[in-house]
């Protein structure tokens, strides 16, 4: 599964892609349709993975109970039910939006991408994905067919916060996930990561570090001190740096709350 031809892109929900050719920031010279193609749709168990189908529509990662609660969360933040019922999670991921709230729990369930093409089959890590704003090393001719998460992040506990400035359809000011491991209230192997404070998505690894073997019910000042070496957050027309910041003690209290119970 490949493409052949120079300039053409391929074309599943179509949520943000036909939004940025109508604005003219894209112009592919064919579109390959992809949304009726059952190989890239569906989710499925195997010996160590859970594998989701890169034209699986985020309708039903919400809806599957077998994924991780931060993933489900996440991609029921995602705009509207309609959006929902026909954007897919290879689209949300291959927009490569900083803020995409697919994103962060992808990254802290440690995802895997497998991307094709007509050279042959490759398997990247989520987090050496992204290169900046809208920029991933998928090159022109590979398709993301699946999405694979190691079986172990099910035995993990999970959460998802986002902070937008409104209720319904709403691109986040700052979105977290984290998933961690939890033996009474202490947590360990933390994986969090952050959306709307970088130029991609981020692992925070500072954060991560200040975490790991904390009892969850009191949690070090450092930590707050360690996010801020994480983030590197810009001023846009949806919110400032510096409230970006202030936003993030929000951010992790309310994650880690999510975790908190058995």
């Amino acid at each position: 599964m490949a493409l052949r031809e120079p300039g053409a892109s391929p074309l599943a929900g179509g949520t943000d892609l036909v939004l940025l050719i109508k604005d003219g920031l894209f112009q592919p010279q064919k579109l390959v349709d992809l949304s009726q193609l059952n190989e890239l749709q569906g989710i499925s168990e195997k010996e160590d993975f859970i594998e989701i189908g890169a034209s699986t529509k985020l309708k039903e990662i919400v809806d599957c109970e077998i994924l991780p609660e931060c993933l489900r969360k996440g991609a029921g933040w995602v705009g509207s039910p309609q959006i929902r019922n026909l954007g897919t999670i290879g689209g949300n991921i291959c927009n490569a939006s900083p803020s995409g709230d697919t994103l962060t729990p992808l990254l802290v369930l440690e995802a895997e991408l497998v991307l094709q093409s007509w050279r042959g089959t490759r398997v990247v890590p989520l987090d050496s994905f992204f290169t900046g704003p809208k920029r991933t090393i998928r090159a022109d001719d590979e398709i993301l067919t699946v999405i694979r998460l190691p079986k172990r992040v099910l035995q993990k506990k999970t959460g998802f916060s986002k902070i937008g400035g409104r209720n319904g359809m709403i691109i986040s000011q700052v979105n977290g996930a984290l998933s961690c491991f939890k033996r009474e209230f202490k947590i360990t192997e933390v994986r969090m990561a952050f959306g709307s404070v970088a130029p991609t998505p981020i692992r925070a690894k500072h954060t991560e570090e200040a975490l790991e073997g904390s009892d969850i019910r009191n949690i070090p000042e450092s930590v707050f001190s360690a996010v801020q070496e994480d983030i590197k957050p810009i001023s846009d027309i949806r919110a400032g740096d510096k409230y970006r910041r202030a936003l993030m003690r929000a951010i992790i209290l309310d994650i880690l709350s999510q975790v908190q119970n058995p």
